[in-house]
């Protein structure tokens, strides 16, 4: 809770609240070191309430997100420091991107110059690409990102734009993949998903793609796109 910060964490003191998703919560924190080291970082840890309902897939969930985001290393993906533990406590340690989300720029209700979205969608383009073609044991991983959404594009003050969040996303081949998980299973947010996501079809990088074209929408015409119509008219179709 807000209430009881800062406070410490391990080598880390937790400063205030960045946000918080269906499964974990994201803290602006200083990490500290010997002999006076210090480094402005984010902390993401599961929500307690998550683990007493169902802590197993949680922190499987939780992990894997880890260890994928270990894997990516690009200027358009925020990066992954560390999976550690703090009193049983998971936590992942990030770059902090000082800034702010694209759903928050597509809510203020400006639309910004034609260079500046150029830009944005550049960005979150090169990030993307780079998630897609990631390799393990050899062979391309075949990563979806599966929840790409202007909540989690951040746009920095200074710096590149950044995607974030792979907690839900899947790989087809190497140590990562799970069997079952080249379909949806439901999981995304429905406004942004592919039609193939939201039918629980077999997806691939160009749900991501699609998703992409939902957001940047948005973005031009500073206006957010009616909630579930995508998926409703699937359904009743």
């Amino acid at each position: 809770p807000t209430v009881e910060l800062p406070r410490r964490f391990g080598r880390y003191k937790l400063q205030s609240i960045l946000g918080e998703g269906g499964m974990a919560r994201v803290y602006a924190a200083e990490l500290y070191g010997p002999a006076g080291f210090r480094k402005q970082v984010a902390i993401k840890v599961i929500k307690t309430e998550l683990l007493e309902q169902c802590s197993d897939q949680a922190v499987e969930a939780f992990i894997r997100e880890a260890r994928l985001g270990g894997l990516l290393k690009h200027p358009n993906i925020v990066d992954v420091y560390e999976l550690g533990e703090v009193e049983g406590q998971l936590f992942l340690s990030m770059e902090v991107v000082n800034g702010q989300t694209l759903s928050a720029i597509i809510q203020s209700g400006l639309r910004p110059p034609p260079q500046v979205v150029l830009e944005i969608a550049c960005g979150i383009a090169a990030g993307l690409a780079s998630a897609h073609g990631l390799r393990t044991d050899g062979l391309k991983a075949g990563l979806v990102h599966r929840d790409l959404k202007p909540s989690n594009v951040l746009v920095p003050w200074d710096g590149p734009v950044k995607v974030v969040d792979f907690g839900i996303a899947t790989t087809q081949y190497g140590d990562l993949s799970l069997p079952g998980l080249v379909f949806s299973q439901g999981l995304g947010t429905p406004s942004y998903m592919s039609p193939e996501q939201l039918l629980s079809e077999p997806i691939n990088k160009r749900s991501d793609q699609f998703s992409l074209g939902l957001l940047l929408t948005e973005l031009v015409t500073a206006t957010p796109l009616p909630s579930n119509i995508l998926h409703n008219r699937l359904m009743a179709g």
